[in-house]
């Protein structure tokens, strides 16, 4: 199996919001409020992306009547809408992100609670198949992994902010050194680094391409693999 991650364009404003703790409370809806105010995209979604909802719909109106999963939601919706049909519509189709839903909450026992990137990751995932990208390592259905790489993060015992780069890793690993071999690794507790030890020069070459591409799609650029590995 070979692995290719493709760049993918996913508006700026949503993979900043998936990226930050959504249960900081005041903190978390003054930055709602401030990209409401600066970010053009963002405003445009929560205006006219909601027009059938509301006429004058605003961040603090949508949340109140949403809640924050909500109201992502509908923005990955109109997203996802725009990608498969070329332009936004008035009104969300949730039906559309409801796969996204389904992978995130899959993987919810593994993150730290308030953080989005598995939704981020599932997001992902969606608008490259949208686009015509096939990824033989997720499941059909909700996308999960392989069994090989659940089980490696049930043995991890901590939770995870950055949950996107620990399967992305993950996938690599077992990618290149087979499911028998990584998971015999982590059960031992081996750390990151030295499993990466394992990987051939090529092998790191791929990895660290595909994690280009993540890391540009999501607009990450302290991306690698030392606060995994360390």
């Amino acid at each position: 199996m070979t692995i290719k991650l493709p760049y993918v364009l996913i508006p700026d404003f949503l993979t900043s919001l998936l990226q930050k703790n959504a249960n900081a409370g005041q903190v978390f809806f003054d930055y709602l409020k401030s990209e409401e105010r600066e970010n053009v995209v963002f405003r445009s979604l929560i205006q006219y992306g909601h027009r059938d909802f509301c006429p004058t719909p605003t961040v603090e109106f949508l949340i109140k009547s949403f809640g924050w999963s909500g109201l992502r939601d509908n923005l990955a919706a109109l997203v996802v809408a725009k990608v498969e049909n070329n332009y936004y519509p008035h009104s969300p189709d949730k039906s559309l992100v409801h796969d996204v839903a389904a992978f995130e909450q899959g993987l919810e026992k593994f993150v730290v609670e308030g953080y989005g990137r598995a939704y981020l990751l599932g997001l992902y995932f969606k608008l490259a198949k949208s686009d015509g990208h096939i990824f033989s390592f997720l499941d059909e259905g909700p996308g999960l992994f392989s069994r090989g790489v659940l089980q490696c993060l049930s043995q991890i015992r901590s939770k995870t902010i950055r949950i996107d780069w620990l399967l992305l890793l993950l996938i690599h690993f077992e990618c290149f050194l087979g499911e028998a071999k990584l998971l015999e690794f982590v059960k031992k507790g081996t750390n990151f680094a030295d499993i990466a030890g394992e990987i051939s020069a090529a092998q790191e070459e791929v990895m660290q391409d595909n994690f280009l591409s993540y890391g540009a799609s999501i607009g990450e650029s302290d991306f690698f693999i030392h606060p995994l590995v360390d």
